[in-house]
């Protein structure tokens, strides 16, 4: 009798072992009308029956954008319709469930957005020992680098450089008839602006407004070479009544 439960007991584990490993071991998923398929590569696809990526989202609906005149945001169609969408969400107990909540990947037509719906909630791009990219949903402003320090200043730019042992940035136009840098203003507003931080405070060091003035401490300008080889010990100095005669003719 002992023998006969033992075997029957055998043979139940062995039977749900093969069940569980012949549901975990493939890339398959069940087929609930169109919404999900799979092809016998271990592709899956949602939205299409021929998947070409190991999970291939298919967009055929048009996505609309919540709030008034859908603006999603700045690029956003006067109607708030993208077009054919497909959508990758993301949200937890935080954030609670939603259409509009949490953070998505979507591709609307042949736009690629990456959107954090969460109000005032951050995007962080960073990896190990690269700078950080935070596009900061407070200040409304990125910040590449450190992530130290404050954040919200309403005085900083829409794009800041943070604190680093690295140069802050470099720029390099292969053109000569394109600018490395070029900055654009209005006649009253200052166009490009270099401000010292000093032991007195902050000194305004060079400026150059909308109108074409130009401030600054001491420039000096010139095209050819600065002759300093005056003053080298082995120059051999002009004799003062030569000097006289070649400044009178």
């Amino acid at each position: 009798m002992k023998v006969s439960r033992f075997l029957i007991l055998g043979c139940a584990t062995a039977l749900m072992n093969s069940a569980l490993n012949g549901l975990f071991a493939q890339n398959v998923w069940p087929t609930v009308g169109n919404d999900v398929q799979s092809t016998t590569l271990g592709n899956v696809g949602i939205g299409l029956t021929s998947p070409s990526s190991m999970l291939h989202l298919h967009g055929t609906q048009n996505f609309t954008a919540p709030g008034v005149g859908g603006k999603y945001d700045d690029f956003a169609p006067v109607n708030g319709v993208y077009g054919a969408t497909s959508r990758l969400q993301f949200t937890n107990t935080g954030t609670t469930l939603g259409l509009y909540r949490g953070f998505e990947f979507r591709q609307s037509l042949s736009d690629m957005y990456m959107v954090n719906l969460e109000r005032r909630g951050n995007i962080i791009i960073s990896a190990v020992d690269v700078p950080t990219i935070t596009m900061h949903g407070t200040s409304k402003r990125i910040f590449v680098g450190s992530t130290s320090g404050n954040l919200t200043h309403d005085h900083l730019a829409s794009f800041n450089i943070r604190m680093s042992n690295d140069n802050g940035l470099h720029v390099r136009a292969f053109n000569k008839d394109h600018y490395g840098i070029q900055v654009e203003a209005l006649e009253e507003q200052i166009g490009m602006e270099v401000v010292l931080k000093t032991q007195e405070g902050m000194k305004r060091n060079f400026c150059v407004t909308g109108n074409g003035f130009v401030y600054a401490r001491r420039y000096t300008t010139t095209l050819d070479n600065i002759p300093d080889y005056v003053f080298s010990p082995s120059y051999k100095l002009m004799p003062l009544n030569d000097l006289r005669n070649y400044l009178h003719t």
